[in-house]
């Protein structure tokens, strides 16, 4: 009588080669939030330095808020942020692309939430009106920062 059936070596290599293929095919989640989260943050930089320089140079109040469209509370929404001039509410045009400056996280950024009701508002002296913390995270990470009374703007 002939047994049938696999050794223990061929079970052991099999079991082996589908540890390896599950390992290089996972994908890297904390890799790819911390990607979306610096990226986040620099455009975030980037947009609020701009408005403070709309501000300045227009004389007109420039502020960023997580409200993405006119009328929304700050509170309803941590995905993303708008940019607007403060005087009249309308949402101001993105230098680059000429629509209206709102950068939904859910397309590009879905691991990135903002803090719930961040609204800063630029003075005509480019100062903020109020000291306002930023704060970015992920589920595997955080970026937080301030805008300074001078306006500068840092993130950690």
């Amino acid at each position: 009588m002939t047994a049938t059936g696999f050794t223990l070596i061929e079970l052991l290599v099999v079991l082996s080669l589908v540890g390896i293929i599950a390992f290089v095919a996972t994908p890297r989640f904390t890799a790819t939030d911390l990607a979306q989260l610096d990226a986040v943050s620099r455009r975030l930089v980037a947009d609020l330095t701009y408005a403070r320089g709309l501000t300045l140079a227009s004389g007109h109040g420039y502020a960023c808020t997580t409200a993405l469209t006119e009328g929304e509370s700050p509170e309803a929404s941590t995905q993303g942020y708008r940019v607007y001039r403060s005087d009249t509410g309308e949402t101001a045009t993105h230098p680059l692309t000429q629509a209206p400056w709102v950068i939904p996280f859910a397309s590009d950024y879905p691991a990135v939430s903002f803090q719930t009701g961040f609204t800063l508002v630029f003075t005509a002296s480019g100062s903020p009106d109020i000291n306002q913390d930023l704060v970015l995270t992920t589920a595997t990470a955080t970026r937080t920062g301030a805008v300074t009374a001078a306006g500068l703007i840092e993130l950690r």
